[in-house]
């Protein structure tokens, strides 16, 4: 995304786990961006503010299940989370 913008951050860390850069950023070290998903990561000192983002910089999501998992089951719930998700598509 940096990249993409023509901006080269001064980097001093990095971590590829997103409860590791929340826990730094918690203790007072900086600064992230991390996927929406991350808010369940609720931690004293973190504010989440959302970035009005352009479609390119979107992380893809995939629904992953375990090959033992019944399949008919597995067509539900993908059914229920592209029905849920449909009206955000276009977003």
């Amino acid at each position: 995304m940096f990249s993409r913008c023509g901006v080269v951050p001064d980097t001093r860390m990095e971590f590829s786990q997103t409860h590791a850069i929340i826990s730094m950023v918690n203790q007072g070290i900086g600064f992230a961006i991390v996927p929406s998903s991350a808010r369940v990561l609720q931690m004293e000192n973190i504010v989440y503010r959302e970035l009005d983002l352009p479609g390119e910089f979107r992380s893809d999501m995939y629904l992953v299940s375990g090959r033992s998992q019944s399949s008919h089951l597995r067509d539900q719930v993908k059914r229920l989370i592209v029905d849920t998700l449909r009206p955000f598509h276009a977003a």
